[in-house]
C-alpha cells in the first residue's frame, strides 16, 4: 500500500483512512507498482525457484485467492464468478485453483480504474475481509513475484493456520519428485 504510494509521489496522509488513498489504481500505477516490487527482490533469485510451477497456501485474504477471485469475477464472468463464495470462512473450495503470470496479469488489469464499490466482491464481505484497497496491491505482488522467478503456474489451496510450520524442520531443502512421480493439476 506504502509503495503505492510512492508510485504516486504521494505522502502518506495519517489524518486520512489509509482505504481512501488507494482506489482507483489506474493502469499505468498498476505497471509502476509491479516494476518497484520487482526491484525489491533479490536479484538473482535462487536457482531452483526459476520457471518452476509452485503450490501456494494461505486463507481468504491471502494474494492467491484475491487474484483468482479477480479473474473469476471480473475477467471470467459466468459460471466462475457464480460458484465464487466472496464471504471469508465460507468459501471452501471456491478458493481453489491455480493460474498462470498472463492469467494474474489479466487480473491485475481487470482491477485498475475500479472504485472500492465495485472491489467489494473481490476484496470479500464480512468482518474478515481486508477491504478494496488492498486488491490492486495485492494483484500486483502476485504479478512482480511470479514475473521475477518466471513462474509458469501457482497451484493455491485454501489453508487456515501460519506457514511457520512449514519451516519447523529447518532451512528448506529443495528435493526432486521420486521416479515416476506426476503431479496432478487442477
Amino acid at each position: 500500500m506504502c509503495v503505492l504510494l510512492q508510485v504516486r509521489k504521494q505522502r502518506f496522509d495519517a489524518s486520512m483512512e489509509l482505504a481512501r488513498q488507494t482506489n482507483p489504481v489506474i493502469p499505468k500505477e498498476a505497471e509502476a507498482l509491479v516494476l518497484v516490487l520487482q526491484t525489491e527482490l533479490p536479484s538473482p533469485p535462487p536457482e531452483w525457484l526459476i520457471g518452476g510451477e509452485v503450490v501456494a497456501i494461505g486463507a481468504f485474504n491471502c494474494i492467491f485467492a484475491v487474484t483468482l477471485r479477480a479473474r473469476r469475477l471480473l475477467v471470467l464472468g459466468g459460471a466462475a464468478a457464480a460458484s465464487t463464495i466472496t464471504t471469508p470462512g465460507k468459501e471452501g473450495t471456491s478458493a481453489d485453483g491455480s493460474l498462470t503470470l498472463d492469467e494474474a496479469k489479466e487480473a491485475l488489469s481487470a482491477v485498475t480504474g475500479l472504485s472500492d464499490n465495485a472491489l467489494m466482491d473481490v476484496s470479500g464481505h464480512g468482518d474478515d475481509a481486508e477491504g478494496p484497497h488492498l486488491v490492486a496491491p495485492k494483484i500486483a505482488l502476485l504479478v512482480a513475484v511470479a514475473s521475477h522467478l518466471k513462474i509458469r503456474r501457482v497451484h493455491y489451496r485454501r489453508a487456515t493456520g501460519g506457514c511457520a510450520g512449514l519451516m519447523g524442520l529447518g532451512a528448506f531443502v529443495p528435493i526432486s519428485p521420486p521416479p515416476g512421480f506426476v503431479p496432478v493439476l487442477s
